[in-house]
């Protein structure tokens, strides 16, 4: 155990998977090596050779095992991606709040434009289309459009 300000301690191995994704993050210019290291770390990549992770991405520290990425997905420099939510201490004690974990799925196809945000409990649908600077806070169907704070939709992506 690596002993933070009370109430936020973590494990060796977060500690490790954290270490990791930052050194990624660092290595965006070298994708194989970044996307490497991102499995190494939980990450699941269903063909890791078809993913673009742009610079400055990050894909949760804490919880990287429940991101899933399908095949031909764009994440856009600047992203952000959590499966996991936090409450401070006096939050917990006080309001009962805890954290939260869930997965976030990325079914094959999608989008992520520069800056967006995707939290935790969330499914891209095949296809769709985030745009820049969105916060993605709920499921997004396959082969549409959202953008915003929140998210929302925009119109039907069509051939």
């Amino acid at each position: 155990m690596v002993l933070l300000p009370k109430g936020t301690e973590i494990g060796l191995r977060q500690l490790l998977k954290g270490a990791l994704g930052h050194l990624a993050t660092s290595c965006w210019f070298l994708p194989p090596l970044a996307r490497w290291l991102h499995r190494r770390r939980g990450v699941h990549l269903a063909n890791a050779g078809s993913v673009f992770i742009g610079r400055n991405v990050t894909l949760d520290n804490r919880f990287p095992e429940l991101l899933h990425i399908g095949d031909d997905v764009w994440i856009c420099t600047g992203c952000i991606l959590l499966t996991h939510s936090y409450a401070s201490l006096r939050q917990r004690q006080q309001l009962g709040m805890t954290e939260q974990l869930a997965p976030v799925v990325i079914e094959d196809g999608a989008f992520i434009g520069a800056g967006s945000i995707i939290l935790p409990g969330v499914r891209l649908g095949r296809a769709c289309y985030i745009a820049a600077g969105s916060v993605v806070t709920a499921d997004v169907p396959a082969e549409v459009m959202v953008g915003g704070n929140p998210a929302r939709f925009i119109r039907r992506l069509s051939p």
